[in-house]
């Protein structure tokens, strides 16, 4: 009997001392900072920031797609070769690693792995994807043009962009200003190696009125291709009586005033060069500008460069309990843009005139040429004295 009761109290005392233990040392991982993207030939920092409080630390790892690439540990840092990843050996140090040159083959999921030494042996982990990208390079190519067009011709042409990822965003113009939408030739992507993609737009129309002047002697076709990077961001937060918002440093940041039935809201999604309009959502549910009483989509700020959106509804009787509210939007950011144009000569005809190696000359009737050539015959025939 008295044996197992001091059976008990020791494995109360362990339970204690573990916890005590575990309550005065334990190991944090503080912030890991992976760039969420890179471009080809970009060397980055990866970070892994962590706290030991009383712990001892046994081993910083990094791994990529669960592969290990980098341990420190005992003050000694080891390199493994993984393919896709290269690593500077003179300034990585710690949890914090410097990759040199990063290309396609690198993009995938980095984790930071910190292990405390004895008697905890506790491990926390951190990850986060790094999306690579690689710019065009060269601007795009047109193909398909004559030498030469007249009034009435039809203009068929393609515009080729160079590999790239992710793929090009192609766009024609017609002396300076956009190409009608029914002249466009979509054509889907070229996919290549590493996720690689070329991209094809066509572009059909008649050179005549309103595209080309009658009396143009030339006009120019131009196709701008861009690479962006897009991201689709989101922020949702429930509705109380009165005013709210979201964290200081969400984004998107959502503010809202509810007075009544009546929801005022607006969205902001900072740091985007360009977003695609802000779409919001009350209980999942779509809000549809005729839904409400006010709509601002979509509204630029300065100077810094942001998207604002606004909406005012008179919430419905199902959503009035408990309201959740969200704005979702497309954060894009321009990374390459480049244009290849074509001034193409234009062959018009007016009366009397002919183009003749591209220079006007009198037009003649076969009539009139040959009453020339006559009078010029019997010149020669009295000179001579035939």
């Amino acid at each position: 009997m008295e044996g197992s009761y001091l059976k008990k109290l020791g494995s109360l005392a362990v339970l204690v001392t573990s916890i005590l233990i575990g309550s005065t040392s334990c190991l944090r991982l503080h912030h890991l900072d992976v760039p969420r993207s890179a471009q080809v030939g970009d060397s980055v920092w990866l970070n892994c920031t962590y706290d030991l409080e009383r712990d001892d630390l046994y081993a910083v790892k990094w791994y990529f797609n669960n592969t290990e690439f980098y341990r420190y540990s005992n003050n000694k840092a080891d390199h493994f070769d993984v393919p896709g990843i290269t690593a500077d050996r003179h300034i990585s140090l710690g949890g914090n690693v410097y990759l040199l040159n990063v290309n396609l083959q690198g993009e995938g999921i980095y984790k930071c792995e910190a292990t405390a030494g004895s008697p905890t042996f506790q491990t926390v982990d951190m990850e986060q994807y790094l999306e690579v990208y690689m710019m065009p390079e060269e601007n795009p190519a047109i193909a398909g043009v004559k030498h030469k067009y007249v009034i009435g011709d039809v203009v068929n042409v393609t515009c080729e962009s160079a590999k790239s990822k992710p793929a090009t965003r192609l766009s024609w113009y017609i002396n300076d200003k956009p190409a009608p939408v029914s002249a466009l030739i979509p054509y889907e992507v070229i996919p290549g190696y590493n996720g690689l993609e070329s991209s094809l737009l066509g572009l059909r129309f008649r050179l005549d009125s309103p595209i080309i002047e009658s009396t143009a002697n030339h006009f120019k076709l131009s196709c701008g291709g861009e690479v962006r990077r897009e991201r689709l961001v989101e922020q949702q937060i429930r509705v109380t009586r009165g005013k709210g918002s979201t964290s200081a440093d969400s984004n998107p940041s959502i503010t809202f005033t509810l007075q009544g039935d009546l929801l005022s809201a607006t969205c902001i999604v900072r740091n985007s060069s360009d977003a695609n309009q802000v779409t919001w959502y009350i209980n999942n549910r779509k809000v549809e500008s005729n839904d409400t009483r006010r709509m601002v989509p979509y509204t630029r700020t300065f100077p810094v460069v942001s998207v604002y959106s606004e909406i005012v509804v008179q919430l419905s009787r199902q959503d009035r309990s408990r309201p959740v509210l969200r704005c979702v939007a497309m954060q894009s950011h321009l990374l390459w843009n480049g244009t290849k144009e074509r001034i193409l000569k234009l062959q018009t005809r007016s009366a009397g005139y002919f183009f003749l190696n591209d220079a006007p000359y009198p037009a003649r009737s076969s009539t009139a040429t040959l009453f020339m050539a006559l009078s010029l015959l019997l010149l020669v025939t009295e000179f001579l004295g035939i």
